[in-house]
């Protein structure tokens, strides 16, 4: 059966941001500046010592409260999957490595699905190029190769 048609949401629907500047400012700090945790609460404290004249707060409480509603971003249906991880090759006498004994958290979206899911994405309509392709470049004479730049 063909999928249902792709209704587009209202351009001041920002959920689960309370609006277009959270949306932002989370997408600035974790994406494209990728601040740290401890630099993100500095600045939302530094950020509410401004407002609170204004008895207004920053978009964000602190690191938690941005991450946990990046995470709660509908981006697909795809489930979070995860399993432990431990090292079980040959350790050294002595002196072993903290990692070697270390069990390790991997959490993961299954590609296949997630792939599907952005297939599905009305964003990306004209955006994905499906065959592999040369994008030559005067600007400091480099090669992209569908992406990849030698």
């Amino acid at each position: 059966a063909p999928p249902p048609p792709h209704m587009d949401a209202l351009p001041t629907n920002w959920m689960p941001y309370d609006n277009h500047v959270e949306f932002e400012m989370a997408e600035f700090l974790f994406t494209r500046n990728q601040m740290s945790a401890k630099q993100i609460d500095t600045l939302l404290d530094l950020w509410a010592v401004t407002l609170i004249k204004h008895n207004d707060a920053p978009p964000f409480a602190n690191h938690r409260d941005m991450y946990t509603t990046i995470d709660a971003t509908p981006l697909s249906n795809t489930p979070w999957k995860s399993f432990t991880l431990c090292y079980n090759g040959a350790k050294p006498e002595q002196d072993i490595p903290p990692w070697m004994d270390g069990q390790y958290d991997i959490w993961y979206r299954d590609p296949l699905q997630m792939m599907c899911s952005l297939l599905a994405n009305c964003n990306f309509n004209g955006g994905i190029k499906y065959s592999p392709y040369h994008d030559y470049t005067t600007e400091d004479c480099q090669i992209c190769i569908s992406g990849s730049q030698i």
